[in-house]
């Protein structure tokens, strides 16, 4: 199975949810993993812009996420919400349908609760916008603890949160 991993933080693969979405990988070697564009690299979204047509980045993403057989997105939260690069990236797509109908995972990576929560409820309204198919609302909490060096979760609820994952998109 493609798998597509969109990180919400626009501090890029080195971030908690960066290194998140790359312990799946391994954690699941058996499918087929890539990773959209980085967030902080991609133009903010405004109709004028889309009327223009999709810059390069864009377009990029919008290819990753039509190829892919299901998405996870992981995102921290910024002042109750979904950082702003995000929420650009989803606006890009809400009119071409790329999410229709797609199988989707929405996780917030935060320190602790209750941080996390108002944002999942921000990015599945999002998703949902752009007929995406929620499968999942998983919240993880201090995840930089919880991998070891080479990526892996070491942390039992990590892991098996993360398991839990795999196992709702592959239809377990």
């Amino acid at each position: 199975m493609r798998i597509l991993t969109l990180n919400g933080s626009p501090a890029g693969r080195d971030s908690v949810n960066g290194r998140l979405l790359a312990a799946f990988a391994k954690l699941a070697p058996h499918h087929e993993w890539s990773s959209a564009p980085d967030l902080g690299e991609l133009p903010l979204f405004s109709p004028g812009r889309l009327a223009s047509g999709r810059p390069k980045g864009i377009a990029s993403l919008a290819r990753e996420v039509a190829a892919a057989e299901a998405v996870i997105v992981s995102t921290p939260e910024y002042a109750h919400n979904l950082p702003a690069a995000l929420k650009s990236a989803l606006e890009w797509l809400v009119a071409s349908g790329e999410f229709a109908g797609k199988p989707v995972v929405a996780m917030t990576a935060t320190p602790a609760p209750p941080r996390g929560e108002h944002c999942m409820r921000s990015l599945v309204t999002t998703l949902r916008a752009l007929d995406a198919r929620v499968l999942l609302e998983a919240h993880v909490y201090a995840v930089a603890g919880k991998l070891d060096s080479g990526g892996q979760p070491e942390d039992p609820e990590l892991r098996a949160t993360m398991e839990g994952v795999i196992g709702v998109i592959e239809g377990r």
